[in-house]
């Protein structure tokens, strides 16, 4: 983390969560499962499943 940033992020760039996982950090997240497919979700929201399957998401950017 850098020292000026004034909110600490969760989770690194690149971290994977799944299907049904709470979001552990708030930002846009790409699906690796199905592309191109991407969503912002907030932190702890769940993950959803793309057309009725697992899916599973990587973190692509930080929101403000």
């Amino acid at each position: 983390m850098n020292p000026t940033d004034s909110k600490p992020h969760a989770r690194p760039l690149g971290c994977v969560c799944k299907t049904g996982d709470l979001c552990p950090q708030g930002g846009l997240w790409k699906c690796l499962t199905t592309k191109p497919q991407a969503i912002v979700l907030q932190r702890n929201e769940r993950f959803p499943d793309v057309v009725g399957r697992e899916a599973f998401w990587y973190l692509a950017g930080y929101i403000s």
